[in-house]
């Protein structure tokens, strides 16, 4: 068994780039429009309200969900429709 006095301690450093935070609205390739309040539906989590518009510079656009369920996520904007309240 090894002497934990003597264990070799391994170190890094980490980066996380948080997103930008939009004021909206923001336009998806196909022409649909969303701002914060807007209604939206996702295939698998159901409906939901968007509280808050996000730009990473990895994934591009996202959406802050607050669903009906209770849940909240952030989703691409290409996962989501809009539906009307």
């Amino acid at each position: 068994m090894p002497d934990d006095n003597n264990a070799e301690v391994l170190k890094a450093d980490m980066y996380v780039r948080l997103p930008k935070l939009l004021d909206g609205p923001v336009t998806r390739s196909d022409g649909v429009e969303f701002r914060v309040g807007d209604s939206v539906r996702h295939p698998e989590m159901g409906d939901g309200k968007v509280v808050r518009i996000c730009a990473y510079q990895t994934v591009g656009l996202a959406l802050y969900v607050d669903f009906e369920s209770g849940k909240d996520k952030i989703i691409a904007v290409d996962f989501l429709e809009k539906v009307d309240p």
